[in-house]
């Protein structure tokens, strides 16, 4: 059962409770007149079969990468229509930009539509030290492709459709570079059917560069302590990457320590726009112009700093409508004593309202990396899951980890949304042990139509949290976007016919360093659906009547075109 901290619950009577109508500009369509059913999270991990502690070469010299890694990816690898589970392990040596040859691979996990996991076949080797990965179909074959980001060199695994991968890294000219990537999402920037690549650098990274706390004490460096790298735009040519960054205009503004990313139309114009989540610097929000190249206006958007003009330490975002007003928000995890941060939308616009979202108290005390956005009890509003971890060494919080790790633990938080923006924290048991938390996958993993989550940690094994609503089945539909080849439409938006308003974006990568289950999920009370799809192009199919209780794939050229 999810229950209010003490802290919150003196605001329950206070917060106002919206009409049907407005409710259903969210995620799930549901009656908010009505108290929103329970859901619960179950670790199912050990039940699962899952079964895997990552990699990260710690030797007490406070290596910067060692702390950084942590990626997860669910899709689906073996054409099954199960998610299966991918985990990037980071490495050996975070010192090196080339792992050993003793080092573990990257892990592959076959899922039965279940929730139970087993292992895949091994991957290809990793070619750096592992930090991120992101899911799609870059050679047009109908099979999801999975780019791995590192410090060090990144590389391409081409899925063959049956849960093995072909290592294509040199054949498509993937950087090799020694720069640190981080995340990573693709897109067809230029419209030319085919899935491009966007690649967020952190910094030049010193190893031997040793920095202090205030109590002089050996420390990790801060990102202003080291040059920020540039990030990537990789052009695809059809079997091979370009980088275009220069003629794409991504070279004309002072480059930032990227964390986390999100492409969308933000400005309302049709065309897919960058946004990025820096650490410690400004935030790049970069505008695509009709030629193709992109203009950054962070600061006249309103989101390079925060409301007080500072730049924050931006780890992992993600844009959602969170306030139901039918304009996706963005929502970015900070460091402690810092808030997190939602800028609110208006218009070509956004606006700092994380104290008027009841933000301040309730995410200062943490370290947040990675973020979930998804509808856990349903009750009409999408809320944020978020995996909590120090860079800082603080008070141990009863973590069963070694010293020093036990001083970078923090529990996990749970923001449930009351359906006007508002959040209020909530405990729920398998987010209250104290671990060195990263990245947050979602997806629907035991075929209940509602998604899961699957969190990364530094030292610790990975979990699977289920998530247990009380809705009955019959009230959901999941529509599985494609394009005609049957790779998943990515940028492709979704919405109801009865609710025009509640827009959906199909996007997979997510939060930071991961990739998550790209289906649209809906809840309906209704007794039939009727879907329509705006692709990335423009056009537009209807697809319906649609019954609940099902998932629906909505392939391009099968839907009545409009």
């Amino acid at each position: 059962m999810l229950r209010p901290l003490p802290s919150t619950r003196a605001l329950e009577g206070q917060l106002p409770r919206l009409p049907w109508a407005a409710c259903g500009l969210a995620l799930w369509v549901t009656s908010c007149g009505e108290a929103p059913p329970e859901a619960r999270l179950v670790d199912a991990t050990q039940a699962s079969g899952l079964r895997f502690v990552p990699e990260v070469g710690a030797t007490g010299r406070f290596d910067l990468p060692e702390i950084m890694s942590g990626g997860a990816a669910l899709f689906d690898a073996n054409g099954d229509g199960a998610l299966d589970l991918l985990l990037v392990n980071a490495g050996e040596d975070p010192r090196s930009a080339t792992p050993s040859r003793s080092a573990s691979p990257n892990a592959l996990f076959f899922g039965d539509g279940r929730g139970g996991l087993r292992a895949a076949p091994p991957l290809p080797a990793a070619r750096g030290y592992g930090m991120g990965v992101a899911v799609a179909d870059f050679n047009g074959d109908g099979f999801e492709d999975c780019y791995l980001t590192a410090r060090g060199p990144d590389s391409l695994l081409l899925g063959r459709g049956d849960g093995t991968f072909e290592d294509a890294t040199e054949a498509w000219g993937v950087p090799q570079d020694e720069g640190w990537s981080c995340s990573a999402a693709a897109f067809d920037h230029d419209g030319d059917g085919d899935l491009d690549l966007f690649v967020v650098r952190y910094l030049t990274y010193d190893p031997d560069l040793i920095c202090h706390d205030g109590a002089g004490r050996p420390s990790y460096c801060p990102p202003q302590s080291s040059p920020p790298e540039p990030d990537l735009l990789l052009r695809n040519d059809g079997d091979r990457f370009t980088d275009i960054s220069v003629e794409a205009g991504l070279r004309t503004a002072p480059p930032g320590p990227g964390l986390g990313v999100v492409i969308e139309d933000l400005d309302g114009d049709g065309d897919e726009d960058l946004f990025i989540a820096n650490d410690g610097h400004a935030n790049h929000l970069w505008i695509r112009s009709a030629d193709g190249r992109y203009e950054e206006r962070a600061v006249l958007a309103g989101v390079a700093f925060n409301q007080h003009g500072h730049a924050e330490a931006g780890m992992g975002v993600v844009a959602g409508d969170l306030d139901g007003d039918g304009r996706d928000d963005l929502f970015l995890t900070h460091l402690q004593e810092e808030t997190h941060t939602l800028y609110r939308r208006s218009g070509r616009s956004w606006r700092d309202g994380t104290a008027q979202a009841g933000l301040v108290e309730t995410t200062m005390a943490h370290t947040g990396f990675g973020v979930g956005l998804l509808d856990l009890e349903p009750d009409g509003a999408p809320d944020l899951v978020i995996a909590n971890g120090k860079v800082r060494l603080g008070e141990p919080q009863g973590s069963l980890l070694p010293a020093p790790w036990n001083a970078l633990a923090e529990p996990d938080s749970l923001l449930s949304n009351r359906g006007d923006g508002r959040f209020v924290a909530l405990s729920e048991a398998p987010l209250r042990e104290a671990r060195v938390s990263r990245g947050i996958a979602t997806g629907d993993l035991d075929g209940d139509l509602v998604p899961d989550l699957v969190r990364t940690h530094v030292l610790s094994p990975a979990q699977v949290l289920l998530v247990r609503p009380s809705a009955p089945l019959s009230e959901r539909l999941v529509a599985d976007v494609r394009e005609a080849t049957g790779a998943v439409a990515l940028g492709a938006r979704v919405w109801d016919e009865a609710q025009p308003a509640a827009v959906r974006t199909v996007r997979a990568n997510s939060g930071y360093l991961c990739a998550s289950d790209p289906r649209v999920l809906f809840a309906q009370r209704s007794t039939e659906v009727t879907l329509r799809v705006r692709w990335a192009d423009g056009t537009e199919e209807r697809f319906g009547p649609l019954a609940p209780g099902q998932a629906h794939r909505l392939q391009r050229g099968q839907g009545e075109a409009q």
